[in-house]
């Protein structure tokens, strides 16, 4: 059981943010299986009683990132989300979490994390995106066009990521939308 003691809520965020930009520096250099509370501790500036303080282990920490992402990501689709735009908000809600929180997203959707990650986002925003178009789950094509589409969408992402963002943050966005709105097959050139 963690317990967070009544504190300044800027000192908890503070500590937390150090736990988390920690934990964020040493996941880039080994796997999350490898890492030690110690090192962490080490490593954000504070003891292991602070640590379990607030996280009952690395993996409620990397929870705890995730629940960040997933949680504006689904703030920003549920005020904004409309038929008529649904591609520019969805691309718009990774825009802002990535430019606002780009280590979460290098942390998260790094090859060796982003298959826990990618589960979670998917069902969170896939129910939402059904939810708010009033889809039908009886019709079983709709599973996968949701599937579908979220999975371009993180794809492309993990693929920006795993290429060092070789591509501005607006080229990816509009190479996406180019993507859901055209189709694949429209952008491959074929040499025969």
């Amino acid at each position: 059981m963690v317990i967070i003691l009544n504190k300044q809520p800027n000192i908890t965020e503070n500590t937390k943010k150090a736990f988390i930009e920690a934990f964020c520096i040493i996941n880039r250099q080994k796997p999350i299986e490898k890492i030690t509370i110690q090192e962490l501790t080490k490593k954000a500036g504070y003891n292991r009683c602070t640590f379990y303080q607030y996280f009952k282990d690395i993996y409620d920490l990397r929870d705890h990132i995730e629940n960040i992402v997933i949680d504006h990501v689904k703030e920003n689709f549920q005020k904004n989300i409309s038929k008529d735009n649904f591609s520019e908000t969805f691309i718009a809600a990774f825009t802002k979490i990535q430019s606002e929180k780009a280590i979460y997203f290098d942390l998260l959707l790094d090859r060796k994390n982003r298959s826990h990650f990618i589960e979670r986002l998917n069902f969170e925003v896939s129910s939402i995106f059904i939810e708010k178009f009033n889809l039908s789950l009886d019709d079983l094509r709709t599973k996968y066009f949701v599937e579908i589409y979220f999975s371009i969408v993180i794809t492309a992402i993990s693929c920006w990521i795993d290429q060092k963002r070789d591509l501005t943050l607006e080229n990816l966005s509009n190479l996406i939308r180019e993507i859901l709105t055209d189709g694949i097959m429209s952008k491959i050139i074929f040499k025969y």
